[in-house]
């Protein structure tokens, strides 16, 4: 409406117009908002799990329990597998031959035997590691770093790649002691 029309309009007119205006107005808002879809939470990412096929352990002569062991707890990490019943049934899936026979005795047997991952590991080396065969050097190795995780030893084991469990724990023992000293105060 031009500005002179406007100016025609007595006050009550005016009035009418500008509440039609803002009823119209109200009702355009309303409609939008009801074609909006309604947001939803915002919910943190969930990590998806990893299916990562694992080599089936028979306990023939030459495998090697060491890396298979490992290979199912990087692949129950991958998985998101975390109960200990469910990482018992995983490893158990993934035997074959006498292994598997075995472990499925023992269980029928003696229901429960294996409760923790730990213990199913255990009882796996007693049976299928003998006295006679050594665990190979750089299993060790790569086990005595796990262990020390973080501070200096590890860096410098890391830095030099050492290959026997001579090196690294005198390596080790150096990095403590040279740690102890640079920890302690001069007189």
């Amino acid at each position: 409406m031009p500005s002179e029309a406007w100016r025609l309009l007595t006050p009550a007119e005016q009035f009418e117009r500008i509440e039609a205006f803002g009823m119209y107005e109200r009702g355009l808002i309303a409609r939008v908002q009801g074609l909006q879809a309604p947001v939803a939470e915002v919910k943190p990412a969930q990590p998806k799990p990893l299916r990562l096929k694992v080599n089936p352990y028979e306990g023939e002569e030459g495998e090697n329990l060491h890396f298979w062991v490992r290979e199912v707890e990087f692949a129950m990490d991958a998985a998101l597998i975390s109960t200990e019943r469910l990482r018992i049934a995983f490893a158990l899936s993934n035997l074959e031959g006498r292994a598997k026979t075995w472990a499925y005795t023992r269980e029928a047997i003696t229901p429960g035997c294996f409760t923790t991952w730990a213990q199913l590991c255990e009882q796996f080396g007693t049976t299928f590691l003998s006295a006679k065969e050594p665990i190979p050097e750089n299993i060790k190795v790569t086990l005595f770093m796990d262990i020390l995780k973080v501070g200096p030893s590890p860096t410098q084991l890391f830095r030099v790649h050492a290959n026997t469990m001579e090196v690294v724990i005198q390596i080790a023992l150096q990095e403590e002691y040279s740690h102890r000293q640079a920890r302690t105060p001069t007189s």
